[in-house]
């Protein structure tokens, strides 16, 4: 009882310093009291200099990135490949296709690539009937050179589809870049195939 007493005042006694110092506090900016403030200035001691400019990297003239396709089994199969390769580290390609005759089923990068391509047709089977295009991400942190095939998609072919389709090979532009981040500029070549 005693101690609770002690508590309570000693609680009590610290509300009336913190409201008196607070009060003092506010009746010093309200001008009430008057005494002269001291600023304190800091003068920058280091030289200013210009920041660097960073040229831009130049670009490098690639060959061609190109999609050839085919039916087999009932299904269209198509394959991109790179003709001209200056030396790659990454690419980020587009293969649009006419989504009322094709379903992409399924995307395999070939060789070296095999397990190193990310894409959108990489989904659960319900996502990947929705698409109208399929993607393809290859990053790398060194250059890869040398011509050939890159990867390969499955198509099934839409019930009633027939006549000629095109395959589309698209990219945006920075997409293809070396181990410095030069930009390498492919043409794309696209590919018809006849499903029937």
């Amino acid at each position: 009882m005693i101690m609770k007493k002690i508590r309570n005042t000693v609680i009590a006694i610290m509300i009336v310093v913190l409201s008196a110092s607070l009060f003092a506090c506010s009746a010093k900016e309200d001008g009430i009291e008057t005494e002269s403030k001291s600023t304190q200035t800091f003068e920058n001691t280091e030289a200013v200099t210009e920041p660097e400019t960073v040229e831009p990297m130049p670009d490098i003239e690639g060959g061609v990135m190109k999609v050839r396709a085919e039916v087999a089994d009932g299904k269209v199969i198509a394959t991109v490949s790179v003709e001209g390769n200056p030396g790659l580290a990454a690419f980020n390609l587009t293969l649009g296709f006419d989504d009322t005759l094709l379903r992409p089923v399924s995307i395999n990068g070939v060789g070296d690539f095999e397990d190193a391509i990310v894409s959108n047709a990489q989904q659960s089977a319900d996502i990947v009937a929705t698409l109208t295009n399929v993607t393809a991400l290859y990053v790398s942190p060194s250059n890869f050179e040398g011509d050939g095939d890159l990867y390969t998609v499955e198509f099934d072919i839409l019930d009633g589809a027939s006549g000629e389709t095109e395959l589309t090979l698209t990219s945006n532009p920075g997409s293809q870049v070396n181990q410095t981040f030069n930009e390498v500029i492919f043409t794309f070549e696209s590919a018809s195939v006849t499903l029937g």
